[in-house]
C-alpha cells in the first residue's frame, strides 16, 4: 500500500502539467486496482501504472525538446518522430489557422517519414475534418472513418480525405482510416491543429488521444515561439539595413560637404583667372600691354595653377577615399590593407560631422601596421564608434576630444583603442551596452543597434574581441584586439 500511495502522489504532481493524462491514469488505476483487484493483481497494476508514469515523464522530456527549437521545420520533424514512436502514426501534419484568409495552411506534412508538399484547406468547408476541429475547438477521434465520419462531416468529405496536391511525383496516394485531430490553442486562441493518421482501422486508443493533446500544446507554444523569433529576426534585419543606409547617407553627406571646400576654391580661382584673362585681352587688343602687366599676369597665373592643382588633388583624394570606404563596406571582401591609410580614409568621410558639432579627433597609428582582414567591417566599426560618441558622449558641450590609436600588441595581433573624454556611461548601462536595441536615446537618433553591430562585426567577421571601460564624468574607451592575419576564410 505504501508503493500505491507513492505512485498516486507522483500522478498528483503530474496532474498540474498534464491534466488529461493524469485523469486517464486515475481512471485506469481505479478500474484495475480499486474496482477489479481480482482481475488484475495490485503488483501488476502498479507495473502498469509505472509504465504510464514513464510515458508521462517521456512526454515532458519531448516537450522540452520541442519547445527548445526556434525553427519550424525542426519542430515538425521532432514532433513527427515522437508521434511515430509513441502512437505509431503513418501520417503527421500541422495545420496553421489563418482566419484573416479563411484558410488552414499545412506547411509541413509527413507520410511514413517522407516530406509531402505544402497545401491549404478552405476554412469554410464543413466537409473537412480539419475545419470541424478548428470551428468546434475540439478533438476528432476516429478509428474507422467509414463508420464514424457522420459525427464530423458529410458524405462528400470522404472524397476529400486524400489531398492529391500534397503528393510529390512518385509518391503513392493513401486513404487513412484512423484519424486524430487536436486543436492547438494558445492563450484561448486556436492557432492551428495537429493531424495524426493511420491506414488501418482501430489504430488508436484513448491514451493516444491524451498524448496528442499534450503534444499539440507543446507544438502550439513552439511554433508561436518560432514565429515570434522569425518576426524579431526580420525586424532586426530591417533595422540593421536602415542603420547601414543611415550610415551611408551620413557618409555621402560628409563627403559632399568636404568636396564643397576644394571645389568652391577651384571655382573661385577659375573665375578670377577668367576675369584676369579677359582684362589682359582687352589691354592687348588696345596695344596698351606693358611688360610689368604681363609679368603680374604670369605670376597670378602660376598662383592660380597651384591653387587649382592643390584643391583638385584634395577633391580627388576625398573621392578616392569615399570610393574605397564605400566599396569595402558594400563588398566586405577580405584583402590586405594598411591600418593607418584605411583609418585616415574613414576619418576623412566623417570629419565634417565631427567639426560641425565642435569636436576633434586625434589619429595615432604607426604607419607599418598591415592587416589581412576585412576593411569594410573595420570601417563600419570605427564609424559606429564615432557616431556613438557624437550622440552620447558630448551632450550639452563642445570641444569634445576623441582618440583613435593602435599598436602591435603581440604575435599576430593589433590592439586598437577608441576613447573619448565625454560624460561616461553609468554602471547599470555598461553591462548592457552591446545588447541589441538597448539605447538611452530612443526617438532622438538612437536605434540601439550601433554598438550591437560593432560587437558582432568584431567577434564574428574580424574574429577579435572588444571590451569597454567607462567612469561617469571621465569618458569611455573601447579596446579592440584583432588578428593581423585571419586564421581562415569565413
Amino acid at each position: 500500500m505504501k508503493n500505491v500511495s507513492h505512485t498516486l502522489q507522483r500522478i498528483n504532481r503530474i496532474a498540474s502539467r498534464h491534466p488529461e493524462l493524469a485523469l486517464h491514469l486515475f481512471r485506469q488505476y481505479a478500474i484495475r486496482v480499486g474496482k477489479a483487484p481480482t482481475a488484475l493483481p495490485p503488483a501488476e497494476a502498479l507495473r502498469e501504472l509505472e509504465r504510464a508514469h514513464n510515458t508521462i515523464h517521456r512526454l515532458s522530456e519531448i516537450g522540452r525538446e520541442i519547445t527548445s527549437s526556434l525553427d519550424r521545420d525542426t519542430i515538425m520533424n521532432i514532433v513527427y518522430r515522437h508521434v511515430h514512436e509513441l502512437i505509431g502514426a503513418e501520417v503527421f501534419a500541422v495545420g496553421l489557422y489563418r482566419p484573416e484568409k479563411s484558410l488552414i495552411e499545412f506547411p509541413c506534412n509527413l507520410l511514413r517519414g517522407r516530406r509531402m508538399l505544402p497545401y491549404v484547406r478552405d476554412a469554410n468547408d464543413t466537409d473537412l475534418l480539419s475545419v470541424w476541429c478548428i470551428q468546434h475547438q475540439k478533438e476528432v477521434f476516429i478509428n474507422d472513418i467509414h463508420r464514424e465520419y457522420a459525427r464530423y462531416i458529410g458524405p462528400d468529405g470522404l472524397r476529400k480525405l486524400t489531398v492529391f496536391e500534397a503528393y510529390p511525383e512518385g509518391m503513392h496516394e493513401v486513404l487513412p482510416t484512423s484519424h486524430i485531430y487536436v486543436p492547438m490553442v494558445l492563450k484561448g486562441k486556436t492557432t492551428g491543429l495537429i493531424a495524426i493518421q493511420c491506414m488501418h482501422a482501430n489504430a488508436f486508443q484513448e491514451m493516444h488521444l491524451d498524448m496528442a493533446k499534450t503534444l499539440a500544446a507543446y507544438t502550439a507554444i513552439a511554433i508561436d515561439n518560432a514565429d515570434t523569433y522569425q518576426q524579431l529576426a526580420q525586424a532586426q534585419q530591417i533595422l540593421v539595413s536602415q542603420e547601414r543606409l543611415a550610415a551611408l547617407g551620413a557618409l555621402v553627406a560628409g563627403v559632399a560637404h568636404e568636396l564643397n571646400t576644394p571645389i568652391g576654391n577651384s571655382l573661385l580661382t577659375a573665375s578670377t583667372l577668367q576675369e584676369e584673362t579677359q582684362e589682359l585681352t582687352k589691354i592687348f587688343n588696345a596695344n596698351q600691354l606693358r611688360r610689368s602687366g604681363l609679368e603680374n599676369f604670369l605670376d597670378m597665373l602660376a598662383d592660380a595653377q597651384e591653387l587649382l592643382l592643390r584643391n583638385l588633388m584634395n577633391a580627388s583624394e576625398l573621392v578616392s577615399s569615399f570610393k574605397q570606404v564605400s566599396a569595402d563596406q558594400a563588398s566586405q571582401q577580405r584583402r590586405s590593407f594598411n591600418l593607418l591609410q584605411t583609418s585616415t580614409e574613414i576619418l576623412r568621410t566623417v570629419q565634417n560631422q565631427i567639426q560641425k558639432q565642435g569636436h576633434h579627433i586625434v589619429l595615432d597609428i604607426p604607419p607599418q601596421i598591415t592587416l589581412d582582414s576585412y576593411p569594410g567591417p573595420y570601417g563600419q566599426i570605427i564609424t559606429n564608434l564615432i557616431h556613438n560618441a557624437l550622440l552620447h558622449a558630448f551632450e550639452g558641450r563642445s570641444s569634445g576630444q576623441m582618440r583613435l590609436q593602435a599598436c602591435q600588441s603581440g604575435a599576430g595581433e593589433v590592439t586598437i583603442l577608441f576613447a573619448d573624454d565625454g560624460c561616461g556611461i553609468p554602471g547599470d548601462h555598461l553591462r548592457r551596452i552591446f545588447d541589441p536595441f538597448f539605447t538611452t536615446k530612443l526617438g532622438q537618433g538612437g536605434s540601439g543597434l550601433g554598438l550591437s553591430i560593432v560587437h558582432n562585426l568584431v567577434t564574428s567577421i574580424m574574429q577579435g574581441s572588444i571590451t569597454v571601460q567607462s567612469t561617469p564624468g571621465h569618458g569611455t574607451s573601447f579596446t579592440l584586439v584583432l588578428p593581423l592575419h585571419l586564421p581562415q576564410e569565413i
